[in-house]
């Protein structure tokens, strides 16, 4: 009931982008249902989406190292069971997929 929560940008008068969340809703209404009282917060999260970035950025770059890498490289749990396996790998056993 009028409740909300969301991300967005702002971009300061310095020019800089601050990213912010925010939430919040209707706490109290009269009786013919007009909002009276609406309470929340916003919070800056810049530096938790800077992180975010940086952590895809970084993902990326290892899944590119993986993917190009013409040794078998293998990704295991703490069971041994494969959780990924690079393409020379699969060629290596003759596999088209970590399925098979």
């Amino acid at each position: 009931d009028g409740l909300f929560e969301l991300e967005y940008r702002l971009q300061t008068p310095s020019g800089r982008t601050q990213w912010i969340h925010s939430r919040g809703g209707v706490t109290q209404r009269t009786a013919d249902g007009q909002p009276i009282l609406a309470i929340g917060t916003s919070m800056n999260i810049t530096v938790r989406k800077q992180a975010e970035a940086e952590l895809s950025a970084s993902e990326t770059r290892l899944r590119m190292i993986i993917a190009n890498e013409p040794e078998c490289i293998k990704l295991v749990d703490e069971n041994g069971s494969l959780l990924q396996m690079n393409p020379a790998g699969l060629r290596m056993i003759g596999a088209d997929t970590e399925e098979q």
